[in-house]
């Protein structure tokens, strides 16, 4: 079969890895598999050919052809009723053995020339997979698995939530999150040294804090604590790995507080509950903290409603300053009059969550989707309403 196209080769085909795929990484694959439930899965979404996808749908494991992104609606090639079956197949897989140029896997050979090796399963798209490594941190792909590897106790004894990983700036920042208590964020920059921030919000103010260094964490409890060297000349998955496992470590062993988060045992039901009021769950104590933040936040919205009440009462079209006089002063009132909408959005936020400002973003990264987009809604209903009132009462 020839062509051609550059990546069908004899050449390209002839550099095609044959390095196994393994157990670890196949077992991981599965485990997400199944954890998406046919939503996601591994596919690429284009028009026209899309090459060989991986999904999970009709409790099988599936390897499909998938075209202008239909990857439930593609040709099935492979299936898989187990996991360990599936594990046990991909495990032996490598780059070369599913690109359609091993002759000992005839169903995967492709009938159209130009489809071979391309768009194929391969290590780098699996990995990516496994660790929500999307291509605009391909420059960071070492620090994303690194991270993820050493990191992924977290998610496995500690019941945090992994956030995908991401670009801030020039920075890439990956993150875990156990709601609404504890948050770990890791970051770095261009292969520099990364850096490890923690957030704990408890009971105790001492035990709270947002967006500390774990390195003068450590040093409080040891003061001869030093964090292990890290050359930005290192470049690679290894030199992450032994950079971040010394933080991991440090976690497990002095840490205790941050990965397992006070929470407060329900309260004894009254005894003059009546009779079957036992099947139900449990009440909970508001511990006093959020309670507090709570009241700060109907505070905070009562006081925005009211300077939005004064705002559209005082405030005409005509004390806008005019498009011909400072920039600057135009853009001062212009903030100024925002105020009270986004003061009054804060506000209800933190009514509604129980935690402080500075938190509100470690809170709510961890929620599911669903909730995020409820809680905006909302946020935005409450202002909306508010704006209403506030004119009627001017």
């Amino acid at each position: 079969m020839t062509t051609d196209t550059p990546w069908t080769s004899a050449e390209t085909l002839s550099r095609l890895s044959r390095q196994k795929f393994g157990k670890d990484l196949s077992s991981l694959v599965a485990e997400k598999l199944l954890n998406d439930g046919g939503e996601r899965g591994l596919w690429n979404s284009h028009r026209d050919s899309c090459g060989h996808g991986l999904i999970y749908q009709d409790a099988q494991f599936q390897l499909v052809a998938v075209h202008d992104g239909h990857a439930s609606e593609g040709k099935v090639l492979k299936t898989w009723d187990s996991s360990d079956a599936f594990v046990a197949w991909l495990e032996e897989q490598s780059d070369f053995s599913l690109s359609g140029a091993d002759e000992s896997e005839p169903a995967l050979r492709p009938r159209t020339p130009s489809n071979l090796n391309n768009q194929r399963i391969t290590l780098a798209r699996l990995r990516d997979y496994v660790h929500d490594c999307t291509a605009s941190l391909a420059p960071f792909r070492d620090f994303v698995f690194a991270a993820d590897l050493e990191f992924g106790f977290l998610v496995r004894e500690y019941g945090f939530r992994k956030i995908r990983p991401r670009m801030d700036g020039r920075e890439c920042v990956v993150a875990y999150r156990k709601n609404p208590n504890a948050g770990i964020t890791i970051v770095t920059e261009f292969h520099s040294t990364p850096f490890i921030m923690v957030t704990l919000t408890a009971n105790s103010k001492e035990e709270s804090f947002s967006n500390k260094p774990l390195v003068s964490l450590a040093r409080k409890k040891d003061p001869n604590w030093k964090a292990p060297e890290f050359s930005s000349g290192d470049k690679n998955e290894s030199a992450y790995r032994r950079y971040l496992s010394a933080f991991a470590e440090l976690l497990r062993q002095q840490f205790p507080e941050i990965l397992s988060p006070h929470v407060n045992e329900p309260v004894a039901q009254d005894a003059r509950q009546p009779a079957g009021a036992g099947t139900n769950p449990p009440y909970q104590a508001m511990d006093r903290s959020s309670l507090n933040k709570r009241i700060w936040g109907a505070a905070i919205t009562v006081i925005a409603f009211l300077l939005l009440v004064l705002e559209l009462r005082y405030f005409k079209v005509e004390s806008t300053p005019a498009a011909t006089g400072s920039l600057r002063g135009n853009l001062g009132i212009l903030l100024l009059l925002s105020l009270p909408w986004l003061a009054l959005a804060i506000g209800f936020l933190q009514a509604v969550s129980g935690a402080s400002i500075r938190n509100l973003g470690t809170t709510f990264a961890a929620l599911p989707l669903r909730r995020r987009i409820g809680l905006g809604i909302a946020t935005v209903g409450t202002v909306i309403g508010a704006t209403f009132a506030a004119a009627y009462v001017s």
